[in-house]
């Protein structure tokens, strides 16, 4: 569970929303910041590239991410 402003790198999305998830940009390998949290389980906010999605608790838990490292920077 990360913290509000993290970065983070999607790693696997393995679940029945999977298609759906990746139309709206959200691929294996792509970075996401956690822009919010809603309280009582309602949904997770996250960014990626310009768009902001929330996802439901459910379909949040269909995607598997990993710390964002400086390995992880563009190349300049």
């Amino acid at each position: 569970r990360a913290p509000v402003g993290w970065r983070r790198v999607i790693t696997v999305i393995d679940g029945p929303d999977r298609a759906e998830l990746e139309r709206e940009g959200l691929l294996s390998g792509s970075v996401v910041v956690i822009a919010a949290r809603t309280p009582l389980g309602g949904p997770l906010v996250v960014e990626v590239g310009r768009a902001r999605l929330a996802l439901s608790a459910r379909v949040a838990a269909q995607v598997e991410t990993r710390p964002f490292t400086t390995a992880d920077e563009p190349a300049r």
